[in-house]
């Protein structure tokens, strides 16, 4: 209840906040491109910020974790870099600082179309999916509708697969299990994701991923 009190706050003030970038001087070592990535924050770092952005002391600055600052790596997303993301469905303007992330405004204005979303996006459902009821202790088989995107290797291991056998099984590897830990996909759970500009609907296993149908791609 005091989480989505706060939550509740901080979108009720969050338009009129505009920090300024102060104590950001550009480096010759980092990258300060603009990315064209809506980022789809954590419900543990979305807490953290909306807790601070109701904090009279806070400066816009907020520091992350190893794990957080992992996963922006595990994108692409370096320091220096500025990105959008996904804050209660406004949009928030970020720039990735050593050790954490400096918030510069947010708004009610839509982030662009062509934005790619990370690590996840609503998915896209063109097609029904037939989902069979399963029980199995200790597994949630819940089917969610969203859409995750991969890191590199494990997109490279699924292009192989589908191209070999369109449904089998991948390992992945631990970071990844805890980043999917973090968005809350159990083992268990279905979900889409795309292998070479097809959608797949994926079943996560306990050690890795099952390729188990075809999702919203292929009528």
């Amino acid at each position: 209840m005091k989480t989505a009190t706060t939550l509740t706050q901080a979108i009720a003030i969050s338009s009129f906040i505009a920090f300024t970038a102060t104590g950001s001087v550009a480096h010759s070592n980092h990258d300060h491109s603009t990315l064209s990535v809506t980022w789809n924050l954590s419900e543990k770092l979305t807490e953290r910020i909306a807790n601070n952005l109701v904090s009279s002391k806070f400066t816009g600055v907020l520091g992350i974790n190893s794990t957080e600052q992992k996963n922006f790596d595990h994108y692409g997303i370096k320091v220096g870099h500025t990105f959008t993301a996904n804050f209660a469905g406004m949009n928030m303007k970020l720039e990735r600082v050593a050790g954490g992330i400096r918030i510069h405004n947010v708004s009610h204005i839509k982030t662009a179309n062509n934005n790619e979303q990370l690590p996840l996006r609503p998915a896209d459902m063109m097609k029904r999916v037939s989902i069979h009821p399963r029980s199995h202790v200790g597994h949630d088989h819940n089917y969610l509708p969203v859409q995750w995107v991969f890191g590199q290797k494990t997109q490279t291991k699924l292009s192989k697969l589908v191209n070999e056998a369109n449904v089998g099984f991948v390992g992945i590897t631990r970071f990844e299990m805890k980043l999917l830990d973090r968005y809350d996909i159990k083992v268990g759970n279905r979900f889409h994701t795309q292998i070479e500009g097809r959608d797949f609907l994926i079943e996560r296993a306990s050690s890795g991923l099952k390729v188990t149908d075809r999702g919203a791609g292929e009528a």
